[in-house]
């Protein structure tokens, strides 16, 4: 090289097929549950529903003292109605986030199982190469005073390798990104960059014989040293004496980095053919000002012709073709009435929901109105499925979130793998909370 899961519940009252039907289409009519102004325009097709309208009168709830855990956030702790209760969902953005921050302040076998234990289904993504890398940059390099070839060895090294660990051993996976990422902080150098290289190469021709080559030769050069007085061959032997003990040190440890696993770049270890191809890419800037000058910074304003090209194609706009006429303010004008909750204590037994939870962001006059306004939801959903009110947590198994887990422009979503129901804190009170319900009510169908 040269330098250069519709559910059980509905067992326990047979639910007729005629009163299926009107749900159905109360269901399809997309019925906001918080204005029901269209219930009483449709009095023909529930008329078996809305026959006796009743007052369901909320029963007494004893909140039980620290029966349940207090799982609540640290930005929730002076919090009255917004905050977290029931046992952890996982998965939510301030979870996400929390876990993220853990794992990659140390990227480590320990921490993530550490966050598996905390929340399996996001362990599996936090795994990735920008994780491993996030301190390697060209202009950090530069800052540091790494040479340019150095620099652009290792970032077309980092670029071989696959972005995460989907279809891989993943413990091997991290072994050796954690390796390759303690290496490359050390290289400075050309120099230092071409015996790092090496060492990897040798790690792919690893065996048991050359363990003891590289023992031996490690013995000799210890020798020399000791019988050695010019310093420039001193120098050289502690040179190689670096060089053979890391060859050593890689060669004992192949078995659990696996480098065989990271696709390009361990094909760039062992084909001669793709290590002179690298090394007349690494070559390609001799100098930082030429790297700059093809990569300037990305906070440098975008050239002319970036400029020319948005002007040429402008962005196509995300809004969608069709799109519903939401009240700002939804009236409610149902006939069936639940008190008013105080706390989402009282709101998670009385529905027995496995968990509530709030996003940092929901203060608690949101929350609060969020939480009423979804409690006479599910009263006039339990009514026209002509369930009991707690039914609609679906045995006990389905939580519900507000403001804690929505993107985009969704209005609310269900999520299969937490069984939770996120409604979103601006605009998750007008009108899907059925729509989402059902998504969560065929996941534990089993037969009506």
């Amino acid at each position: 090289m040269n330098q250069g899961s519709l559910f059980c519940a509905f067992t326990k009252s047979n639910v007729k097929k005629e009163l299926w039907k009107d749900g159905a289409f109360y269901m399809q009519a997309q019925l906001n549950l918080f204005d029901l102004t269209f219930m009483e325009q449709q009095q023909s097709k529930v008329s078996n529903v809305l026959a006796k309208p009743t007052l369901l009168v909320k029963e007494p709830v004893v909140v039980e003292r620290k029966v349940e855990e207090d799982i609540r956030y640290e930005a929730q702790t002076n919090r009255k109605v917004s905050y977290d209760v029931g046992v952890k969902i996982g998965g939510a953005r301030k979870d996400l986030a929390a876990l993220r921050k853990l794992f990659e302040e140390k990227p480590s076998l320990e921490t993530l199982r550490a966050v598996e234990e905390e929340d399996a289904v996001a362990a599996a993504d936090l795994v990735t190469r920008d994780v491993f890398f996030n301190w390697f940059s060209m202009e950090a390099c530069h800052k540091k005073g790494v040479t340019i070839i150095a620099s652009y060895g290792m970032h077309l090294m980092i670029r071989r390798i696959p972005k995460n660990a989907k279809g891989l051993d993943r413990e091997a996976y991290m072994n050796a990104l954690s390796l390759i990422s303690a290496e490359m902080k050390n290289v400075r150098t050309f120099e230092e960059f071409s015996t790092m290289y090496q060492r990897f190469a040798t790690m792919e021709m690893c065996n048991l014989s050359l363990l003891d080559r590289f023992l031996r030769r490690i013995d000799v050069l210890n020798e020399g040293i000791g019988d050695e007085d010019d310093e420039k061959i001193l120098e050289a032997l502690r040179g190689d004496l670096k060089k053979y003990t890391g060859y050593a040190y890689l060669v004992d440890y192949e078995n659990i980095y696996k480098l065989d696993q990271l696709g390009k770049f361990y094909e760039l270890i062992r084909s001669s053919k793709k290590l002179k191809t690298f090394n007349n890419s690494i070559n390609k800037y001799r100098s930082w000002d030429a790297y700059f000058k093809d990569n300037p910074p990305k906070s440098n304003t975008p050239d002319a012709d970036e400029s020319i090209e948005q002007i040429e194609k402008p962005k196509r706009s995300n809004k969608p073709v069709w799109e519903r006429i939401l009240p700002q303010n939804p009236s409610n004008n149902s006939p069936y009435k639940v008190d008013t909750f105080k706390t989402p204590e009282e709101f998670r037994q009385y529905f027995k929901f496995r968990a509530v939870e709030y996003g940092n962001y929901v203060n608690d006059s949101i929350g609060f109105k969020h939480m009423n306004n979804c409690a006479q939801g599910y009263v006039d959903l339990a009514e026209i499925l002509n369930v009991p009110h707690d039914a609609m947590s679906l045995g006990n198994e389905l939580a519900m979130a507000f403001g804690a887990r929505g993107k985009g422009r969704a209005l609310g979503h269900f999520e299969r793998g937490y069984n939770v129901i996120n409604l979103t804190r601006d605009k998750g009170a007008l009108g899907i909370l059925s729509h989402e319900w059902f998504h969560g009510a065929t996941r534990f169908a089993i037969s009506i």
